[in-house]
């Protein structure tokens, strides 16, 4: 981040930045997203792992834990953390219990009727940063609601 305390710079500055970004770098930003979607689209993981050397500098290999590798490495975590992160679990949980919201039918006296339902989606995609921002906290507060919702198929991603 720049401070500048220049009025002048500041206003270079702020040209600058307003600058990088013109309706011709948004249809080649667009048009470079539209080729990688399409390429993951039709080779998958290939592309995936083709994508992340590319741009991360990284090979993601395996690009899935195996549950044998997430129970050791749960196994293998000091036992205040556990309890605290298994604590935090069923807090977190509880919490999202009570936002359930209730599915209802509404009866018209004409024979019409209005209804809510609550339906969760079947398939739901985390992001969970890494790096620096690397915290089990985000993992349960992303994964818990969406499978207190009843999210079937919950898929996290983490650079």
């Amino acid at each position: 981040m720049k401070i500048i305390n220049n009025k002048q710079k500041a206003i270079e500055e702020l040209t600058r930045i307003s600058a990088r970004t013109t309706s011709e770098n948004n249809k080649k930003i667009n048009q470079t997203v539209e080729t990688i979607l399409q390429e993951v689209k039709t080779h998958g993981d290939v592309a995936l792992v083709k994508y992340t050397k590319e741009f991360d500098g990284f090979n993601p290999n395996p690009i899935q834990v195996e549950n044998s590798s997430l129970e050791e490495a749960w196994n293998g975590i000091d036992s205040n953390l556990r309890n605290s992160l298994e604590k935090a679990y069923e807090r977190i949980k509880k919490f999202h219990e009570k936002e359930i919201p209730s599915s209802f039918t509404l009866k018209g006296v004409h024979g019409d009727s209005v209804q809510r339902r609550w339906k969760p989606v079947k398939h739901a995609g985390i992001y969970i940063p890494g790096g620096r921002a690397a915290y089990p906290s985000t993992v349960l507060m992303n994964a818990i609601p969406a499978k207190v919702a009843g999210v079937e198929n919950i898929t996290m991603v983490s650079p």
